[in-house]
């Protein structure tokens, strides 16, 4: 699946990536993203991204990257309600 995400909250600064449901219990969403200049950099530098839904970015704590190939994939999760709302429509979609 596609998903948005950034390395600040604004709208308009999101990139889309391939995304999969990594581990239900705890919410575990994986990012896949290929190293390049720009939100890969600054996200490689913070412990947190933003995913967006329709309407803002929501805050998840990146907990593992791992180097695979050519991609690069960050595991995110987060406590907040925003966010298991969101991974809950990531695995009923």
């Amino acid at each position: 699946m596609e998903t948005k995400v950034s390395s600040s909250p604004g709208k308009g600064t999101e990139i889309s990536c391939k995304s999969f449901v990594a581990s239900s219990s705890p919410p575990y969403i994986g990012i896949i993203m290929k190293p390049e200049p720009g939100i890969w950099e600054e996200l490689m530098d913070q412990d947190f991204m933003y995913v967006f839904n329709d309407s803002k970015g929501i805050r998840a704590t990146v907990k593992y990257r791992i180097e695979v190939g050519e991609s690069s994939i960050f595991f995110i999760t987060s406590d907040s309600d925003e966010f298991r709302k969101f991974f809950r429509e990531r695995t009923d979609g």
